[in-house]
C-alpha cells in the first residue's frame, strides 16, 4: 500500500514538473521575442540636438525613453515570472527527492490516520490495516479502542496488536472460538473449539498471587498473534500450561529469554541410546538440493514460546507427524545475518547431504511423552568436522576466505 501511495505521489509530482517545464519554454520564448522588440535609438549630431532639430530630438528623446521604460518593464515581468517558475520547480524537485528516499507515509505529508483515510477516499484506494499499524502507530496497533474494533472487523488483525491487553485478546477468543465453531469440519471443528474454550479459560485465570500464570499469559498472547487464517493451527495450550512450570518448561523459557541465542527444535522419530545425534550433529536434509545445509528445513526456529514448548511438527503438517523427541538447537545470534562468517555445519567431504549441523549447537533432547522430565545434554567429546560451512552455503568457508 506505501508503495503505491508513493508512486502515485511521485507521478502527480511528475505530471506538475511537466507542466512547469512547458510553462519555462514559454517563458523563454516570450522572452526572445521581447528581445527582439528592443527600441532603437535614433542618432543626432549635436548642431541637430542644439540648434536645427531642437524638438525633433527632444520629442524623439522622450518616446525612446517611454519605449524602453515598458521594453524593461516586459523583461523584468518575464525574468520574475521565470524565476518564480524555477524556484517552484526546484521545490517540486526537492520533494520528488524526499519521496522517492521516504519510507514512511508521514514523510509523504500523510500526517494522521485521518488524512490517510481521506487520501484513499479522495483517490479511490482500499484502506490497509498493515498499512495503518506502521504508519500510524498510536492511532492504531498501540491504541485499545481501534484494535477492539479492529478485530471486530477480521479477527485475524490481532496480528498487529501492540496494546497487549488482556481484555483485547478476551475478546479475541470469544472471536476465535465462534469462527471455529462455524467451520465446516465436525471432528476438525470439535478439537479446536475445545483449544479455544481452554485459551478462553486461561486468560480468565486471577493472576493476582501468580507469577507464573502471568509470564504464561504473556507467552499466550505472543502465540495468539501468530495463529494464520489460511493455515488454520491452534497449539495445545493446555499441553503448554502443564509444561510450563515443570523443570523442561523452565530450562527452556531461559534458553528462550536469552538475546544472544536463537532456539529452535528438530523433531524426530527416533532416539539413539549411544546419543550419535548429540555427539555428530543433526543431519542436513536431502529432501532436495534447496534444502542442503538450510537451517530452515533441518531445525523450527522463531517460533513463539509456547509452539516450542509443544513442539510436535503437526504446526508444518495437517495430521501427527509421529514424533517423540525434541532436539533443541541454540545458534549464535549472528548465525544467520546475510553476511554472516559464523559455521553451523561441517562435513568430511564434498558431498553436501553428508553434511551436518555442528554438534556444539545441538544443546539436548527431549522426551516429549514424558512428564516433564529435563533435557538430556551430552558432555562427551562431539565430532569435529574438516570442512564448515556457513548457513545456505555450497562452499566451504575456508575456501570462501580465498576466492
Amino acid at each position: 500500500m506505501f508503495e503505491e501511495i508513493k508512486k502515485l505521489e511521485l507521478n502527480k509530482i511528475e505530471a506538475e514538473l511537466a507542466s512547469i517545464k512547458s510553462s519555462l519554454d514559454e517563458t523563454i520564448q516570450l522572452y526572445e521575442c521581447i528581445k527582439k522588440e528592443e527600441p532603437q535609438y535614433k542618432e543626432y549630431t549635436w548642431v541637430q540636438k542644439h540648434i536645427t532639430k531642437r524638438k525633433e530630438y527632444k520629442d524623439s528623446r522622450d518616446d525612446f525613453d517611454k519605449k524602453e521604460d515598458a521594453f524593461y518593464s516586459k523583461l523584468h515581468d518575464v525574468n520574475e515570472k521565470r524565476d518564480r517558475i524555477l524556484e517552484e520547480e526546484r521545490k517540486l524537485e526537492h520533494r520528488r527527492d524526499m519521496y522517492e528516499s521516504s519510507y514512511s507515509l508521514k514523510e509523504l505529508g500523510l500526517e494522521s490516520l485521518s488524512q490517510y483515510q481521506e487520501y484513499c477516499k479522495l483517490n479511490n484506494i482500499n484502506e490497509d490495516m498493515g498499512t495503518m499499524c506502521l504508519n500510524y502507530p498510536e492511532e492504531t496497533c498501540m491504541n485499545k479502542e481501534f484494535m477492539m474494533n479492529a478485530i471486530q472487523m477480521n479477527l485475524f488483525n490481532i496480528k498487529y496488536d501492540k496494546t497487549n491487553d488482556t481484555d483485547l485478546y478476551r475478546a479475541y477468543a470469544q472471536l476465535l472460538y465462534s469462527y471455529v465453531s462455524g467451520l465446516d469440519n465436525s471432528s476438525f471443528t470439535e478439537i479446536q473449539s475445545g483449544k479455544v474454550m481452554d485459551v478462553i479459560e486461561i486468560l480468565n485465570k486471577d493472576t493476582n498471587n501468580n507469577e507464573s500464570d502471568r509470564r504464561f499469559i504473556e507467552y499466550l498472547k505472543e502465540s495468539l498473534k501468530t495463529i494464520d487464517e489460511k493455515k488454520l493451527f491452534i497449539p495445545d495450550f493446555k499441553e503448554a500450561y502443564e509444561l510450563f512450570d515443570t523443570e523442561y518448561g523452565r530450562e527452556l523459557e531461559e534458553l528462550y529469554q536469552n538475546t544472544d541465542v536463537i532456539v529452535g527444535v528438530h523433531g524426530t522419530g527416533y532416539y539413539e541410546e549411544d546419543n550419535s545425534i548429540l555427539k555428530n550433529g543433526i543431519r542436513t536434509s536431502s529432501q532436495d538440493e534447496d534444502a542442503l545445509n538450510d537451517l530452515s528445513r533441518t531445525v523450527a526456529y522463531n517460533l513463539p514460546f509456547l509452539r516450542l514448548l509443544t513442539y510436535s511438527g503437526t504446526q508444518y503438517a495437517g495430521s501427527k507427524m509421529g514424533l517423540q523427541y525434541n532436539y533443541i538447537v541454540c545458534l549464535p545470534k549472528n548465525a544467520l545475518e546475510l553476511d554472516s562468517n559464523t559455521p553451523i555445519w561441517g562435513g568430511n567431504d564434498d558431498n553436501l547431504a553428508h553434511d551436518y549441523l555442528l554438534p556444539e549447537y545441538v544443546y539436548g533432547v527431549y522426551d516429549i511423552k514424558s512428564d516433564g522430565s529435563r533435557i538430556i545434554k551430552y558432555n562427551g567429546p562431539k565430532t569435529k568436522y574438516e570442512k564448515l560451512y556457513v548457513n545456505q552455503s555450497v562452499t566451504p568457508l575456508e575456501e570462501s576466505r580465498k576466492l
